[in-house]
Formats: structure tokens, C-alpha cells, sequence
């Protein structure tokens, strides 16, 4: 990543003494810093949402295509709405028939339902959060 042109003029009039005052010195420093933080982090990171309903069988699958190079998906996430106002994330065991799992491959994201456990989330609306690297 590139370095900042402000962090480069701010270190400049430090080494010359042109900034006065111990605040100044210190906003430099917290500058610096920040800096320094960013470019530790990757940000080159993005997010998707996407849509779609679980399969109407238990044990069935949903595929919904996600156009990402798969080997730059970072993690997936997800809810299943079971009601207006709530919904459940992946490998939710707490009650029974909510259980589904998320995966993914060259193509597709894929909402699996459990074989078992699933039959009160049958054909409800969910959301996959995609993470990836751009």
C-alpha cells in the first residue's frame, strides 16, 4: 500500500522543527500511527449480500451463484428468517427443524438443510453475507 503523501509532509516539518507546540508533535505521532495501522490491515476486502428461500425439503439445497473467484471467499455468514421478526444462523441445534448449513464452490453459494433437523425452515426467505477479497 502506498504511503501517505500528508504522513511524508508531517514527518518532513517535524524533522525540520516546523511544527510547534507539543499538541502538534502529538497529532503527529496519532497520525503516524493510524497510518501505520492501515497498512498493517488488508483493505482490499469487500462484502456481498444475497438472497434467496431454503429448499422445500429437508435435507434439499439451494444454490445461489455468487460471480466471486472462489479462492478469494474469505467467510460466509447467514440468517434464516423464520419469522417477520426473527431468524437463525447456520447450525442452529438450540430447537428442533431450524438446522441448515452454508458452503460454497466454484459457482454457487449452497444453503443446505439438515436432513433431519430441518422442517420447520423449509422454503424461508435467508441472507448469505460473502466476505472476499477483492
Amino acid at each position: 500500500m502506498a504511503k501517505s503523501p500528508l504522513l511524508a509532509e508531517y514527518k518532513k516539518a517535524r524533522k525540520t522543527n516546523a511544527i510547534e507546540g507539543d499538541l502538534s508533535v502529538m497529532m503527529v505521532e496519532v497520525l503516524e500511527e493510524l497510518i501505520n495501522l492501515r497498512d498493517a490491515v488488508d483493505l482490499d476486502v469487500k462484502t456481498v449480500v444475497l438472497n434467496g428461500r431454503t429448499a422445500l425439503t429437508e435435507g434439499g439445497q439451494t444454490l445461489v451463484a455468487h460471480g466471486i473467484a472462489s479462492n478469494k471467499i474469505v467467510s460466509l455468514d447467514g440468517v434464516v428468517r423464520t419469522s417477520a421478526s426473527a431468524g437463525i444462523c447456520p447450525v442452529f441445534t438450540v430447537s428442533p427443524g431450524l438446522e441448515f448449513h452454508l458452503s460454497y464452490d466454484a459457482t454457487n453459494i449452497i444453503v443446505s438443510n439438515s436432513a433431519t433437523n430441518s422442517e420447520n425452515i423449509l422454503d424461508k426467505a435467508f441472507r448469505i453475507f460473502v466476505t472476499y477479497k477483492d
